[in-house]
């Protein structure tokens, strides 16, 4: 039997109230006023554990802090989550969330994602160790929208450019180590990750060793052009960026 989005949540659920009960009353909150956000915290949380992490949820106190800390062997970074809401991505991306009766048409990328990293670079800043963003979104076509083959308009966002055009660091968002975009379907989710490439703190990728991440080359640095190549430590080589959902507590 596949796991879907409600397992996640049920599972999260449970998790939250034998480790963090007084986290409990905020969850259900958020699950009743915006219920993409509870449904993303939850699969957040299962996509770190499925890698074998020990995730820590870091929002429980009055001052505030990151979603979760992810802890391993030999890492400690922490994660801050957010989704697009979906009548915002229609209208960014032109791309219908119910596709009923649309035979095809243009669309884009998504073309804001720096006032969402903006966003979370500030929550963040307080941390000495690497920091990773991770948006996703529940549009019906985000595994399309949020493909590979799109991966260098997304990558782009690390970058300002100068008066005569060439590229600069965006130096705002250098809080931000990394960020992930993460598309979900109805057993599976895709993923891919994007590395700054002037950080305060790197984010070392075997960290999370079978994602793939986006980072700049260096002959897209030195013409302007901002090609990025796959990296991955994934053993077997294959690249794929999609998953099924796990059942992990």
């Amino acid at each position: 039997m596949t796991t879907n989005m409600g397992d996640l949540m049920a599972a999260y659920k449970k998790f939250i109230l034998g480790q963090y009960l007084d986290y409990v009353q905020k969850y259900e909150s958020t699950e009743k006023t915006n219920l993409d956000g509870a449904k993303f915290e939850a699969a957040c949380y299962t996509i770190l554990r499925a890698r074998g992490l020990r995730v820590e949820i870091g929002d429980t106190g009055t001052t505030g802090g990151a979603d979760f800390i992810c802890s391993g062997v030999s890492c400690r970074f922490v994660v801050e989550a957010t989704t697009i809401n979906t009548l915002v991505m229609e209208d960014k991306t032109g791309m219908k969330h119910d596709q009923t009766g649309i035979p095809g048409g243009w669309y884009r990328a998504y073309p804001t994602l720096y006032q969402k990293l903006i966003d979370k670079a500030k929550q963040v800043a307080k941390y000495d160790i690497p920091r990773m963003g991770v948006i996703g979104s529940f549009h019906n076509e985000s595994l399309s929208l949020f493909r590979h083959v799109m991966a260098d308009k997304y990558f782009s966002v690390f970058f300002s450019r100068d008066s005569s055009g060439r590229p600069l660091p965006q130096d705002s968002l250098k809080n931000i180590s990394a960020f992930t975009l993460v598309a979900f379907g109805h057993d599976r989710y895709r993923a891919m990750g994007f590395l700054n490439p002037f950080p305060s703190y790197y984010l070392p990728i075997q960290f999370l060793p079978d994602l793939w991440f986006r980072q700049i080359t260096q002959k897209g640095l030195e013409d302007g052009t901002l090609l990025g190549e796959w990296i991955s430590t994934n053993s077997k080589g294959q690249q794929s960026f999609e998953y099924p959902f796990e059942m992990v507590l």
